[in-house]
């Protein structure tokens, strides 16, 4: 048998808490580079989104 329900929670919830964090992470550079007037930095961010 798989494993269960419960271990297959724990898991997701592991990665998803991860990915917030990585997103979080991202999001305060961006926004502290915003609060630091760096244009460069924005552009850089906006140009990797769009590929």
């Amino acid at each position: 048998m798989g494993p269960s329900l419960d271990e297959l929670l724990v898991s997701n919830r592991r990665s998803i808490d991860a990915w917030i964090v990585t997103f979080e992470t991202g999001l305060n550079q961006i926004l502290s580079a915003r609060a630091c007037k760096k244009p460069r930095v924005m552009r850089g961010y906006q140009s990797s989104l769009s590929i």
